[in-house]
């Protein structure tokens, strides 16, 4: 296995990682806070209750987010760094 897909399969499997994790930490937050009657949101709704609330919830549902959006972007870096080397070998291939 060349050394450009090993590190692209590791990349992706972390990205993974990150964004299953974040979004299970953020409809686990959501649904501790709402047990008693569980409700489907909206953003605004969203805004509303966790700024009635201790700010800290609302600031872990952002950082949560923030690491799902880089665990996409490594998800995405992944993939590119697996296709990547088989269209530039294609590239290399014209020019000869």
């Amino acid at each position: 296995m060349r050394f450009d897909i090993f590190f692209g399969i590791i990349i992706l499997i972390i990205g993974l990682i990150l964004s299953i994790f974040s979004l299970g930490n953020i409809v686990s937050i959501i649904t501790t806070y709402n047990f008693p009657n569980p409700k489907y949101f909206t953003i605004t709704e969203i805004l509303t209750l966790y700024f009635g609330e201790p700010f800290y919830k609302f600031a872990d549902i952002l950082f949560l987010g923030l690491v799902m959006v880089c665990g996409l972007i490594l998800i995405i870096f992944g993939l590119v760094l697996i296709t990547l080397r088989k269209y530039v070998l294609l590239e290399e291939k014209k020019i000869k």
